[in-house]
């Protein structure tokens, strides 16, 4: 369907992003990296301004949405990309992405701790099957790591960036979501 090709071309420009940016993470400084992109992202969004609704309409937006849509960007873009690209950086583009990509299962987390959503057995049951194909994703062959103690110090930081990246990746998605429900 017209759906799934959409979502099957993001997926393949989140890949081509991360390629993108690895090749350049020896050249500059993550948090650099992710403002420049940033900053390239907020130009492209002010272009687009005339052709969306009046800016009138943006001025009845109350603050406290504002500061809702504001935290989220923040929150998941500035930190949560920013810890992604120190991971890309450490561990590299596939166990990045592998580890990243469970944001959707923090994104639950955090709609289960406010917005109180409640989920059955099965869903929890295939959450934590993801989470082990994940595991299973990410760690090296028992050629390269034989024990806990041998695991290199950037593979666990570079994990520990990842997973922090999917947190508030998670965060900030929940973050707007009282400001936009009816």
């Amino acid at each position: 369907s017209f759906g799934e090709g959409i979502g099957l071309t993001c997926a393949l420009i989140w890949a081509l992003n991360g390629l993108l940016i690895r090749t350049q993470l020896h050249k500059v400084p993550p948090a650099l990296l992710n403002a420049i992109r940033c900053g390239a992202a907020a130009v492209f969004v002010w272009m687009l301004l005339p052709f969306g609704p009046p800016l009138s309409t943006y001025l009845a937006v109350p603050l406290r949405e504002w500061a809702f849509l504001a935290g989220s960007v923040l929150i998941a873009i500035g930190i949560g990309d920013t810890l992604y690209m120190f991971a890309i950086k450490e561990i590299g583009v596939s166990r990045t992405l592998a580890l990243a990509g469970i944001h959707p299962l923090t994104t639950l987390f955090f709609e289960w701790l406010w917005l109180e959503h409640s989920f059955g057995w099965t869903f929890v049951l295939g959450c934590c099957l993801v989470v082990a194909g994940v595991i299973c994703l990410s760690t090296r062959s028992q050629q390269e790591s034989q024990t806990p103690d041998t695991v290199p110090t950037r593979l666990r930081l570079g994990v520990c960036l990842a997973l922090a990246a999917a947190l508030f990746c998670g965060l900030g998605a929940v973050l707007p979501t009282p400001a936009i429900s009816p």
